[in-house]
Formats: structure tokens, C-alpha cells, sequence
């Protein structure tokens, strides 16, 4: 019997992940909707008893780095959340970077201290570093992270919209949007090895936030597509890795909650038939040897 499997990560950033373009909205909305998104969460995770990879950003638990920030100390500091998700049950913590940097401008030498401070972070609170979520997915600098012991990344997803931007942008966002507000089947992946000593786990669809031309997306159209990822992983014993951050439901949460919710149904109707496992991302990496992938209760619980 076919098992695919279904991969869920969480990019952790808070108002970091936009220090670069940051408005008066941004820090409200962060205050105000952050915490009560990440507890509704993972109270749905816990009922549903599904393992889910939160990749954070490793200022969040620095209290310095904090303050060096304009804004509530709420939006830039948030080692409470972090504990919340180290106390649910299956929840696998990961690296979001320490600052939300873009790989591709650092050099060598700004990417290894990004990481030293990951790990100076990770190492303090007792946290495993094993698996790495590129800000904004732009992958670069692998010799850096593969030397400070990190095992696996997420990659961009595997799209004809992503291919599309290698060469124009604008053709690729606009292709993308196209792609979102259609029928079709989300690419499943597998584990890769693009360097010797570290695994990429493309993504294969984010849940995308609803506002503007996004809302093109109907709510049954992105629940027929995540269901659709579902059947192609466990038909192809593959991965349909679904990603997206807490600031994607902050515009009609319920929507997105109860998309959500929809697929945890399914993809434990699935669990429950013997067709589908549900896997952090650490959950590839008990043993790189085996042919099939490791149920998630085996790497956390």
C-alpha cells in the first residue's frame, strides 16, 4: 500500500520577518494577533495530534536584540511563545535564521555569524538545531550551515511559477496568482541531497494570506487543492509539504482555521487507513538509509 506523507512547517518570525519594510500596521497587528494565532494552533495541533516543524527566528529569544527595535517589545521578543510550543505535545522546534536576514546579499563571513548566533541561541534554551528554514526561502550559503551541524532546509517550492521568476519576476508572481485561483495538484516532493552533508525538503504549497489579489483563491478552491496534494503524496509515496506563518491568518482567521482544520480531518482519515504518515521535518533525518519515511511519533512525542 502506497504512504506518502504530510509535512507541515511554521516560519516563526513576528516583526522581523518584515524589519526591512516595517509599517505602524505591522507592529499593530503583530501585538494584537500574533499570540492569540499561535495558541489557536496549536490547540488545533494537539487535538488533531499532528507534529509540526516551527522554524523561529533565534532573536526572538534575545532580549537584546529586542530592544535594539523600535516598537512593542511584544513583536520582536517572544520566548513565551516558544515555550508553548516546546510544551505541546509532537511540536518540533527549527531555525528561521537569528535575524531574518537574506542569505543571498550575506557573505561567507555574515552568514556564519548569523548562524553562530543561531546556535549560541539554540544551545542556551537547549534546543536541537537540526533543520533550517531560509528567510523568504532563498537558499545560499550551505557550507555555513552543513559546518554548524545543520542537517536539512527547506527549499522553494516546486512550482512553474518559482521556475518562471528565475527569470522574469513579475512573469512568476503573476503566474502565481494565476496558479492560486486555479484547479490543480500541488507538487509533492521528496528528500534530496543538494550538498554532501545537508538534505532539501522543497515546499509544495504555502497557505496564503487573505487579502488583496489573493483572495482570488476561493476558500473550496484551496481546500480542493490541498486535498488534491494529499491524494498525489500518498499515490506517489511522496511528501506534500504545506508552509506558512502565523501572519497568514490574521485576515479572516476563520477561513483559514477551518481550511485547515479540513485537511487535519483528512490527512488523519488517511493516518487512520494505513495511507498517509504525518511528519515534521526533523521526522526525515531518523535514518537517512531506510526506504520508507519515519512516522513523526518515532522522531518526537
Amino acid at each position: 500500500m502506497a504512504r506518502g506523507h504530510l509535512c507541515i512547517s511554521i516560519d516563526l518570525e513576528l516583526a522581523w520577518g518584515v524589519w526591512d519594510c516595517l509599517t505602524g500596521e505591522d507592529l499593530d497587528l503583530c501585538s494584537r494577533l500574533e499570540r492569540p494565532i499561535v495558541g489557536r494552533l496549536l490547540e488545533l495541533f494537539s487535538t488533531y495530534e499532528v507534529p509540526v516543524t516551527w522554524a523561529f527566528v533565534g532573536a526572538l529569544m534575545d532580549a537584546q536584540a529586542s530592544k535594539e527595535r523600535a516598537g512593542p517589545e511584544a513583536c520582536w521578543f517572544a520566548e513565551d511563545l516558544i515555550d508553548d510550543i516546546r510544551a505541546t505535545k509532537l511540536q518540533e522546534v527549527g531555525s528561521h535564521s537569528f535575524s531574518h536576514q537574506y542569505f543571498p546579499s550575506l557573505t561567507p563571513d555574515e552568514a556564519r555569524v548569523e548562524i553562530e548566533r543561531v546556535r549560541e541561541v539554540h544551545d542556551r534554551h537547549g534546543l536541537a538545531c537540526d533543520v533550517f528554514v531560509f528567510p523568504r526561502n532563498l537558499v545560499a550559503h550551505l557550507d555555513v550551515l552543513a559546518h554548524a551541524g545543520i542537517k536539512l532546509f527547506r527549499g522553494m517550492d516546486r512550482t512553474l511559477p518559482n521556475r518562471l521568476r528565475e527569470f522574469n519576476k513579475t512573469a512568476g508572481r503573476a503566474a502565481h496568482l494565476l496558479e492560486t485561483a486555479m484547479p490543480h495538484t500541488p507538487p509533492t516532493v521528496s528528500v534530496e541531497r543538494e550538498h554532501p552533508q545537508i538534505l532539501e525538503l522543497r515546499g509544495s504549497m504555502g497557505l496564503l494570506r487573505r487579502e488583496g489579489l489573493r483572495r482570488l483563491a476561493t476558500p473550496r478552491m484551496v481546500e480542493a487543492n490541498m486535498r488534491r496534494g494529499l491524494a498525489a503524496a500518498s499515490t506517489r509515496d511522496q511528501v506534500f509539504h504545506l508552509w506558512f506563518h502565523p501572519f497568514d491568518l490574521y485576515r479572516e482567521p476563520d477561513v483559514q482555521f477551518l481550511l485547515l482544520e479540513k485537511l487535519l480531518r483528512r490527512a488523519c482519515e488517511m493516518r487512520e487507513e494505513g495511507t498517509l504518515g504525518i511528519t515534521p521535518m526533523g521526522g526525515f533525518l531518523v535514518d537517512e538509509s531506510r526506504t520508507d519515511t519515519p512516522n513523526a511519533a518515532e522522531r518526537v512525542g
